[in-house]
C-alpha cells in the first residue's frame, strides 16, 4: 500500500496522535541538536589544540596513531551514534505509520533532484524561499575516507545502521543515507585524506547535525503535511473558509413552522397575526444585481394583504401546505387566482396588485426572491385603519367611495397588537369557518403559476426527506445510474432564432452549455419550460437540486448567472474559488443546513458535497439568468488531453489521466470510496469515506 492509501485508511484520530508523536520528536531532537552543537564546539576546540602541537605528535598521530587520535576517532563515532539513535528513534516512534516507506520517498526523490532544480519550485512541500541550506548528492565515487558528510563510508561499502533501523534499512533504503547528503561543499575543495595530516591540521569529519536533521524533518513534514492534508479529505469535510464580516457568506434560518427569530444573516421584515415574513438581503455573491431571498409563512386562517412592490418581482415556492394566490394582471385588469400547495412555484409580476390566503389546517410557507432589488419598494393598498391607501384615502370619503368603493366598516379579522404588521391579518374563527365552508375555488393553470409536470419536488418528499431522481423528477442529471444527483431547472420559453444574443437556442456556444442530455444535444428538456416566466425580471430562472446519498455536483461555471440555492432538506459542504482578491483567501467554503442559503457568483468555479451516506441534500434556488450557460471544468482538461497533451503535462504534471466518474459530461459523480460499492443514487449507503 503506498504512503497515500496508508493515511487514508488511518482514522482521523490515529493521524491526530501520530502528529502529537511525531511533534514530540521534533521537540528530542531540538534538545539533541543542542547536545550536538556542544559536542562539535568540543571537538574544535581538541581540533585546535592538537593542531598546536609539535610537528612530531602530528607525524606520530597520522602515522603510527596516538591516543587523541583514536579519543577523536570515538568521539566521531559517538556522533554518528547519535544520529542512529536518533533516526531509529524517530521511526519507533512513527511505527504504526509506516514512516519508512515515506523518508524512502524523501532520499529518493533528492536523489533523482539534481542542483539545477527551478528555484521557483515547491521541494518537499516548502517553497525555495522556506528551503533549508542546500544539500549535494555525494555519490559513492567521491573520495573513500570520511569526507563531510552525515557518516564514514568505506570504500565500495556503504555506510550501515545498528538496531531496529538495520532491520528496516531494506524498506527504505536509509543504508545509503550518509553517503548520499553532503553539505554544499565543491569536491575540489575537499582535502584527501592523505593530505590532512600532513596539512599540519587533524581535519575532523564535524557532522553538521542540525542542517542534515532539520533538512530531513523538513522533507519528512512536507510529504506528511500533504498525505494528511489528503487523508482529512478522505475523511470528511474540509473547514470552513467564510468571506471576512461585514460580507454575509452563508445567511441561515431563513425558515422554520412558525415565525420565531430567524438566524443569523435572516431579518424579519414583518409579522402580524396572520404570518410574517423573513429576507435576507445584502448576501455576498451577487456582483452586478442583488437579489433577495425571501420566506412566507401564513398562519390557518391567514391572509397577506393586498399589496405592490414597484421595483421588483416576487417569485415564490411552496415548501409546506396550501393556499390561494390572486394577481391582477395590467392591461387586461383581470384578477388571476391559483390554488397552490406543495411543490407548486408562483410569481407575482413587478408593480401587480397581489394577495394571498391559507384557509387549509397547517401553516403554508414559501421560500422565494425578490429579483433585482436588495430592498422592495413595497405599498400596502388595502387595510383601512389609517395605513396603507385606503386609510389614507379615508380622509376624503366621497373621494374614496367614488374611486373604490364603500363598506359598514365592520372586520371580520383579530384586532392587530402594538407592532404587529397590518401586512399580516388573521380572520377570526368565524370568520374562516365561513370561508372555508363556501367552497370556492381557483383556476389550476395559470401564467403565473408553473405548468402541471413541472413541480420542484413532490407532496410528501419533504416530510419523508427521500427525493426522486428518475427524469421526471430531475430531468438533468448524469449518463448513467447511480448517479450523484441531478437537478430540475424551471425556465421561460426561449427564443428559437435571435441573432448572436445569448441565452437562445441559435447562440454560440447553446444557451445551456449542453449541460443537459436531450434528443438535440442541449437545451432545458421540455418539462422545464414555464412560459409565463419568459422575460420576468429581464430573465430568470429556478432550479431545484438533490445530491444523493455520499454525491457530488462536480466542479463548473456559470458565465452568465449568479446563482442562489436555499437548502431544504439535509446538509452537506459547497464550495467556489473566488477572482481577483489578491492576497485574501481565494477558496470559499461553506457548511450548510436545512434553511441556509447561499450564492455563487458569476463565472466562480464551484462545486458541491453531500457527505451523509443517509441522507440527501435538496435545495431550491434560482439563477440570475433565463437559463445558465453550463461548462464543466473535469471537460476542459479531458478534450486538451484528447489533442494538446502537453498543455496538460505543462499545467497539471505529466502522465495525466481524465477523471472516469465525469466522463460524458457528468455533472453527478459519487464519492470514491463509499461504501457499499454500488450505493448512492436512490440507495443509501453506509458510509462515504
Amino acid at each position: 500500500m503506498n504512503e497515500a492509501g496508508l493515511l487514508n485508511s488511518m482514522p482521523l484520530e490515529d493521524l491526530k496522535v501520530t502528529c502529537e508523536r511525531l511533534e514530540r520528536s521534533c521537540q528530542d531532537m531540538r534538545s539533541l541538536l543542542s547536545e550536538f552543537e556542544e559536542e562539535q564546539a568540543m571537538l574544535r576546540q581538541e581540533q585546535d589544540r592538537l593542531h598546536k602541537l609539535p610537528r612530531r605528535i602530528q607525524l606520530r598521530c597520522c602515522d603510527t596513531g596516538t591516543d587523541r587520535s583514536r579519543r577523536v576517532e570515538r568521539a566521531q563515532r559517538k556522533v554518528k551514534g547519535r544520529q542512529e539513535w536518533f533516526i531509529d528513534n524517530l521511526l519507533s516512534d512513527m511505527e504504526h505509520l509506516e514512516v519508512s516507506n515515506l523518508l524512502s520517498s524523501i532520499f529518493r526523490a533528492k536523489e533523482e533532484r539534481k542542483d539545477d532544480d527551478l528555484s521557483g519550485a515547491t521541494f518537499m512541500g516548502l517553497r525555495s524561499s522556506e528551503r533549508p541550506p542546500k544539500l549535494r548528492h555525494s555519490p559513492s565515487s567521491s573520495p573513500k575516507a570520511p569526507g563531510p558528510g552525515m557518516g564514514y563510508a568505506e570504500p565500495g561499502r556503504p555506510c550501515e545502521l545498528r538496531g531496529r533501523t538495520a532491520r528496516r534499512s531494506s524498506a527504505f533504503e536509509v543504508s545509503q543515507c550518509f553517503e548520499w547528503w553532503s553539505l554544499d561543499v565543491p569536491t575540489s575543495a575537499r582535502v584527501p585524506a592523505a593530505k590532512r595530516c600532513s596539512s599540519g591540521r587533524l581535519a575532523l569529519t564535524l557532522v553538521p547535525m542540525k542542517t542534515a536533521v532539520l533538512a530531513l524533518l523538513c522533507s519528512l513534514y512536507g510529504i506528511l503535511a500533504q498525505e494528511l492534508r489528503g487523508g482529512r479529505r478522505a475523511a470528511g469535510p474540509d473547514a470552513e473558509h467564510l468571506l471576512p464580516k461585514p460580507d454575509v457568506t452563508v445567511a441561515h434560518g431563513l425558515y422554520e413552522s412558525s415565525c420565531e427569530v430567524p438566524g443569523e444573516g435572516t431579518k424579519q421584515v414583518a409579522r402580524g397575526p396572520g404570518g410574517c415574513v423573513n429576507a435576507q438581503p445584502g448576501l455576498a455573491g451577487f456582483k452586478k444585481q442583488q437579489q433577495t431571498v425571501m420566506s412566507f409563512l401564513v398562519e390557518p386562517c391567514g391572509l397577506v394583504a393586498p399589496h405592490l412592490h414597484a421595483n421588483s418581482v416576487e417569485i415564490n415556492t411552496v415548501i409546506r401546505g396550501a393556499g390561494v394566490i390572486g394577481q391582477l394582471t395590467t392591461d387586461t385588469n383581470e384578477l388571476e387566482l391559483s390554488e397552490v400547495s406543495e411543490g407548486d412555484s408562483f410569481f407575482f409580476a413587478q408593480a401587480a396588485y397581489h394577495w394571498w390566503v391559507n384557509l387549509g389546517e397547517e401553516p403554508l410557507i414559501t421560500i422565494g426572491a425578490f429579483f433585482n432589488t436588495d430592498d422592495p419598494d413595497t405599498a400596502l393598498v388595502g387595510f383601512d385603519d389609517g395605513v396603507g391607501l385606503v386609510g389614507t384615502l379615508m380622509q376624503d370619503m366621497p373621494l374614496l367611495n367614488t374611486m373604490v368603493g364603500r363598506s359598514s366598516g365592520r372586520k371580520n379579522t383579530v384586532p392587530l397588537n402594538e407592532k404587529e404588521s397590518p401586512l399580516f391579518p388573521k380572520l377570526t374563527p368565524e370568520a374562516c369557518a365561513a370561508a372555508r365552508s363556501s367552497n370556492r375555488r381557483a383556476g389550476k393553470e395559470s401564467f403565473q403559476k408553473n405548468p402541471s409536470g413541472t413541480n420542484m419536488f413532490q407532496p410528501g418528499e419533504l416530510r419523508s426527506g427521500k427525493f426522486g431522481l428518475t427524469a421526471a423528477d430531475t430531468p438533468v442529471s448524469c449518463p448513467k445510474p447511480p448517479c450523484g444527483g441531478g437537478l430540475r431547472p424551471l425556465a421561460g420559453e426561449v427564443a428559437s432564432r435571435s441573432e448572436g444574443v445569448a441565452g437562445t437556442a441559435s447562440s454560440q456556444p447553446s444557451f445551456d452549455g449542453g449541460l443537459s442530455f436531450t434528443a438535440n444535444g442541449g437545451g432545458p428538456p421540455p418539462p422545464a419550460f414555464w412560459p409565463g416566466l419568459t422575460n420576468v425580471a429581464g430573465g430568470k430562472s429556478l432550479v431545484k437540486f438533490v445530491v444523493s446519498y455520499c454525491g457530488i455536483v462536480s466542479a463548473h461555471t456559470h458565465p452568465n448567472a449568479a446563482e442562489w440555492n436555499t437548502v431544504i432538506s439535509g446538509a452537506g459542504q459547497v464550495s467556489y474559488y473566488r477572482t481577483n482578491t489578491g492576497d485574501a483567501t481565494q477558496l470559499v467554503t461553506m457548511d450548510v443546513k436545512k434553511g441556509d442559503t447561499f450564492v455563487f457568483p458569476q463565472g466562480t468555479v464551484h462545486w458541491w458535497v453531500n457527505y451523509s451516506p443517509t441522507e440527501q441534500l435538496a435545495t431550491v434556488g434560482g439563477f440570475s439568468a433565463a437559463f445558465p450557460d453550463t461548462s464543466l471544468l473535469s471537460e476542459l482538461f479531458r478534450k486538451t488531453e484528447e489533442t494538446f497533451p502537453f498543455v496538460n503535462d505543462a499545467v497539471l504534471g505529466e502522465d495525466f489521466v481524465p477523471s472516469a466518474a465525469t466522463a460524458g459530461g457528468n455533472l453527478f459523480p459519487l464519492l470514491p470510496n463509499r461504501q457499499p460499492a454500488g450505493c448512492g443514487g436512490d440507495t443509501p449507503c453506509t458510509s462515504c469515506v
